[in-house]
């Protein structure tokens, strides 16, 4: 195995050959070929948890995210940060609302600007719940997740709606 540091990733990364692969693999998704199963995750004690996405495209084959959340590690980006603090605080993870019900957009175009919708909706939703929190642990992942919503994922979705044929400014408007 071959662990790439972010610098590496960015400079090894074709973004335009990444955002189509995606756009093939959740047309399949939406069309049903694809193959997404719930995240798994091993414990590692109180210290941390190793997380599992595996899933199959298609157009792509089988492939498997892993990542890492140790609270420790506040120097680093974390995932699946709220399912490690509903577990640290005794709560029950809620069930995902969306599993099985991935919507089936008619373009790509109509997709990515339903992400683009979603994140700015995300955005908002962080502002809130750290308004509702004053515990450190929470507001580092609160605001992580925030971070990685605004500056991550809704430029992505924005390139893509621009790729897409959205209409000219809708993939810059900002919240």
């Amino acid at each position: 195995m071959h662990v790439l540091s972010h610098s590496e990733v960015e400079e090894l990364l074709d973004l335009d050959a990444l955002l189509d692969a995606l756009a093939a693999a959740h047309a399949e998704l939406s069309a049903g070929k694809a193959s997404l199963v719930p995240r798994v995750g091993a414990f590692a004690g109180d210290a941390g948890v190793l997380g599992a996405m595996p899933g199959y495209a298609p157009s792509a084959g089988l492939g498997c995210k892993l990542v890492t959340l140790f609270p420790g590690n506040r120097d680093r980006p974390t995932h699946q940060a709220l399912i490690a603090l509903f577990e640290r605080y005794g709560l029950a993870v809620p069930p995902n609302p969306w599993a099985g019900k991935v919507p089936r957009y008619a373009s790509v175009r109509e997709a990515c600007e339903a992400g683009i919708r979603g994140e700015i909706e995300n955005s908002a939703l962080y502002e809130r719940l750290k308004a509702a929190t004053s515990r450190p642990d929470i507001l580092t992942v609160f605001k992580m997740l925030e971070a990685a919503s605004r500056e991550h994922h809704l430029p992505a979705f924005r390139r893509c709606a621009e790729r897409s044929g959205a209409p000219p400014g809708y993939a810059h408007r900002r919240p």
